[in-house]
């Protein structure tokens, strides 16, 4: 979703100026950008996507002369994600059960230290980065092992695995 405001700037970039802009500095600018505001009145829905449980759509309102304006689509950007991830926990989350901390993964949890304050907000728990370039292949190495018989449990096979 976040690379679809990206392909809107870069594509809005060329067809002005007739020069292609770096995506990777688009990233790079975008967490520099949101990190200098504190709030905007703009919203993004980032439901660009059909998804399980949504229709795909996304909108952005409470659109100003002023907030219509990188850093604050941005800021409207991340603060929707981080409410998407969080209603997401709650599908699956125990209600009894409260998290005390979430670890991050993924390449725009690793640029943006702002989407990551955002999500911690979010879930009213510490947000901390994965130690792992990619948690996700990590957790089914560590499942590889342990199924294997290679690592007697689960949690033995954080020792054969260092970041």
């Amino acid at each position: 979703m976040l690379n679809a405001i990206i392909d809107f700037f870069e594509d809005t970039c060329l067809r002005l100026t007739g020069e292609a802009t770096d995506r990777n500095l688009l990233w790079a600018r975008a967490p520099e950008a949101v990190g200098r505001l504190s709030g905007t009145t703009l919203h993004f829905n980032t439901a660009l996507y059909q998804t399980y449980g949504a229709s795909s759509g996304g909108s952005v309102t409470g659109i100003t002369p002023e907030n219509l304006r990188f850093d604050q689509i941005f800021y409207a950007a991340y603060k929707d994600v981080a409410r998407n991830f969080a209603e997401s926990y709650q599908v699956m989350a125990e209600p009894e059960k409260h998290i005390h901390s979430i670890i991050l993964t993924g390449g725009v949890a690793q640029r943006s230290p702002f989407l990551a304050r955002m999500i911690s907000e979010a879930f009213g728990a510490e947000a901390a980065l994965s130690p792992y370039p990619d948690e996700v292949l990590t957790g089914l190495l560590r499942f590889a092992l342990y199924a294997s018989g290679k690592c007697p449990t689960l949690a033995a096979t954080s020792e054969k695995i260092k970041p």
